[in-house]
């Protein structure tokens, strides 16, 4: 599982876990420790004490936070970004404490996720432009245009600067991103720009998003490129223009979008959820959960308490196709703040359990303390 187990593991035993990712929340669970610390890269410190903690004690009583009583089942990052204490009270008995309020979710009640989907996925895929009745189809006059929508990057297809592609759908959606993926052989011939539009009636068109310069990690990686938010909204047509060398490669693109939420050719506005992040135009790592900087974390003496310490790599903090004027991951992105805490919470965890992932920890934590089943 590339560590995500073992991470679970860990944040779960703190107390803490980020349960909704992307959305800046750490979820509440029952401490396993008495005392823990996490050590921040920059210096700041994060301790966690669980009193009266033991076997039959595993609900939560009440809870402060720096001093002040809190009542919420979460915790926001920016709350610990910096450092502090956490001090549960714990009982044998269930109590109210956090019934008040709400984690966030990603979606409102009982509704479920509606993820975006690929417009082109299994559309066939014609030479041309569309014609005066607007199918389910995607139009290009690409040379084997179709290896663009066959879902690998195993197989890839040469274009030419200025061709474009079409995709026409009988009901308006929502276009939310763009995604490019190079292949095994693109070299340097990758794309350098495009022109994205948008239509309601196959006729007249508005420029939805121009990129140039685009970055890419290398072969068979993904950019990834979301639509302005001023410019969202529902459309019957869409359109895609590459720019470059004489020629380029590619292996995959993708046209995701929602469901409309209005008539064609009107704006809309995106699904305000943690789903919506822009993803980074490098291909991140096997599981960017799992750090590639282990440090060992160190050996505390008291057997009731366990501390981690963080070590925050620049690298693993993603970056979007165009970060000069990509917004940051749907909203906000929590783990790019300047202190370096952010990423060291998580990250500082995730490393502590690439050592501790062994038996020895196991052994240790069942000698000095019974783990709750």
């Amino acid at each position: 599982d590339n560590g995500e187990m073992s991470s679970w593991f860990i944040l779960s035993a703190l107390g803490l876990y980020p349960q909704t990712m992307g959305s800046g929340q750490y979820v509440i669970g029952s401490p396993l420790f008495e005392k823990a610390t996490v050590h921040f890269d920059n210096g700041k410190t994060l301790v966690i004490r669980a009193e009266n903690n033991s076997f039959d004690n595993i609900y939560i009583q009440s809870m402060t936070l720096n001093g002040k009583e809190w009542n919420k089942p979460y915790v926001d990052h920016a709350d610990i970004a910096n450092g502090g204490e956490i001090v549960f009270v714990m009982g044998d008995k269930a109590s109210q404490w956090g019934s008040a309020a709400s984690p966030k979710s990603l979606t409102e009640g009982d509704k479920t996720a509606a993820p975006a989907a690929d417009l082109a996925d299994k559309l066939s895929v014609r030479a041309g432009a569309p014609g005066e009745t607007l199918g389910n189809a995607v139009y290009s006059d690409i040379t084997d245009a179709s290896r663009l929508f066959d879902n690998t990057s195993d197989t890839e297809t040469t274009l030419k600067n200025g061709q474009s592609i079409t995709v026409t759908r009988t009901s308006a959606t929502r276009l939310a991103f763009v995604t490019l993926t190079l292949g095994k052989t693109t070299g340097n011939a990758v794309p350098k720009g495009f022109v994205l539009e948008a239509s309601a009636d196959g006729k007249t068109w508005v420029k939805l998003d121009e990129r140039t310069d685009l970055a890419f990690q290398g072969v068979q990686s993904t950019a990834v490129f979301a639509v302005p938010d001023e410019v969202f909204g529902n459309w019957l047509c869409y359109r895609l223009t590459l720019s470059g060398g004489e020629t380029m490669r590619l292996a995959e693109v993708e046209f995701l979008a929602y469901a409309a939420d209005g008539e064609a050719g009107t704006l809309s506005q995106k699904p305000a959820t943690p789903a919506l992040a822009e993803l980074p135009a490098e291909r991140a790592p096997e599981d960017p959960t799992d750090p590639t900087d282990p440090s060992d974390p160190s050996d505390p003496s008291d057997p009731g308490s366990d501390e981690t310490t963080g070590s925050d790599d620049p690298g693993n903090t993603p970056s979007t196709g165009d970060p000069s004027s990509d917004p940051t991951p749907s909203q906000p992105n929590d783990n790019d703040n300047d202190d370096g805490a952010p990423v060291g919470l998580i990250v500082g965890i995730a490393v502590a359990v690439v050592v501790c992932a062994g038996s020895s920890l196991a052994f240790a934590i069942v000698y000095r303390r019974k783990i709750r089943k």
